[in-house]
């Protein structure tokens, strides 16, 4: 058997509360997220990689299954280190 409470509250504290556990759950997320957002930061995403060399993402699983690249993996999300990608190129003369 379900439980229902009611109570009194003014529209305007209402707005307030709601406002407040919004805002707090994004101050969450920014947080948690900060280590692939940061401009100068080591850690990159697969996204990043793909945008920074202009290719899909079947030629980064590629370049990873050579060893071209190395991926490092944490519950289930893929990053790499961007000094070792940026170590991976090649000069052409």
């Amino acid at each position: 058997m379900t439980e229902v409470k009611f109570i009194q509250i003014s529209p305007e504290d209402l707005k307030t509360k709601i406002n407040d556990a919004v805002t707090s759950s994004f101050k969450t997320l920014l947080q948690r997220d900060s280590i692939t957002n940061s401009s100068d930061k080591n850690i990159i995403t697969r996204k990043d990689v793909k945008e920074m060399f202009s290719v899909c993402d079947s030629t980064i699983t590629n370049w990873c299954k050579s060893g071209r690249l190395k991926k490092y993996c944490i519950g289930g999300k893929v990053f790499f280190l961007k000094n070792e990608v940026t170590k991976s190129l090649i000069q052409v003369n």
